[in-house]
């Protein structure tokens, strides 16, 4: 039998906080339809990082919400991390957005990607050693062994990590992204690393939730901060406008059948976007697509109209294809084999 791979109960916490009877201009609807999963023939789309992206937008709307005279101080923002203690609390500026995670396997997808990327970088450093006789030579990082297995890659971790040396350069953070390239889903739990993993050395960080605060990932969590009450103000807020927008904007509700398309196929990568400076607004910048820009796609999208939406809004900076099939058979696939073979055989 074969059924698709599903991201889709994960972020069903977050789209059940956010069920808002809201209206936005057609238009707009359309480019929104665009984000997301979307299936084109026997083929499944979605983000990579569905929960996280989608926590990072909100992240990202109570930034700029926070500015209004409407909202500004009324809700705290989420600690981040080795933030000074005090009585001053953080403000939503304060939060590096492009760090933000939230328990879920995406965010341990997006951990897992990070440490190995990191990784790559600090393997090609070299430092100078010299020896008891006075011979000065270039050494670096042993190598770690990534596997997609969290299981295979726990003990590939646990075997690293006897390679390393305290007097190494800035072998905490190396240590660090070592361990979080073997990040699983039930370290979101916080138990120490003696419990999770009995293999690993005494001397390294006490739990998995140390070790993103060493490296300043800032977790989030929905159920216990006022991320979930600020959108919701906001979205309120949005309610009551809904007379006043009615006057110059033709309002139409958000379809529930439909949520993105293959325009995400068309990639805009970061070189082809440029900076703008928003007037009226101090020391904000945006990003805007050059003129010209270009994506390169992996696979031919045939509704033209959808490849100039996805240049026009650049949905997407990768597109990446991988396996979102699990295929498995019932019972001992050696004993049916034999079971489906019997029948060649003549009984006398």
């Amino acid at each position: 039998m074969s059924t698709p791979l599903s991201q889709d109960e994960e972020i069903k916490p977050i789209t059940d906080f956010l069920k808002f009877d809201l209206q936005y201009p057609k238009a707009a609807i359309t480019a929104i339809d665009n984000l997301g999963k979307f299936e084109i023939d026997d083929f499944v789309g979605r983000l990579k990082y569905q929960s996280q992206d989608i926590a990072r937008i909100l992240v990202k709307v109570c930034q700029q919400m926070d500015k209004h005279p409407r909202f500004q101080g009324r809700y705290a923002c989420p600690r981040p991390p080795n933030w000074p203690a005090g009585p001053q609390a953080p403000t939503w500026a304060d939060t590096n957005v492009d760090t933000v995670v939230v328990p879920s396997s995406s965010s341990s997808r997006w951990i897992r990607d990070q440490a190995a990327t990191y990784l790559d970088a600090a393997f090609d450093v070299t430092w100078e050693m010299t020896d008891a006789e006075g011979h000065v030579f270039q050494v670096s990082y042993p190598k770690l062994k990534i596997s997609k297995s969290i299981e295979q890659q726990t003990r590939n971790v646990a075997d690293w990590l006897e390679k390393l040396s305290e007097h190494m350069p800035d072998v905490e953070t190396v240590v660090c992204a070592g361990l979080l390239t073997a990040w699983d889903d039930d370290w979101w739990q916080g138990h120490t690393f003696a419990v999770l993993v009995p293999d690993f050395p005494e001397w390294i960080p006490n739990t998995p939730l140390d070790v993103l605060r060493i490296m300043n990932v800032h977790r989030i969590n929905y159920y216990t901060n006022d991320l979930v009450p600020f959108i919701k103000a906001i979205a309120d807020h949005l309610v009551t406008l809904t007379p006043v927008l009615t006057e110059f904007l033709d309002l139409f509700s958000q379809p529930e059948n439909k949520f993105g398309s293959e325009a995400q196929l068309i990639p805009l990568r970061s070189d082809q976007f440029k900076d703008k400076r928003m007037f009226g607004i101090t020391d904000t910048q945006v990003k805007e697509i050059k003129r010209g820009a270009v994506g390169r796609t992996v696979s031919k999208v045939k509704n033209k109209g959808l490849v100039v939406a996805g240049l026009l809004f650049g949905f997407s900076s990768k597109v990446e294809v991988s396996d979102n099939y699990l295929a498995q058979v019932n019972g001992d696939p050696n004993n049916l084999r034999i079971q489906y073979l019997k029948s060649d055989f003549k009984t006398t």
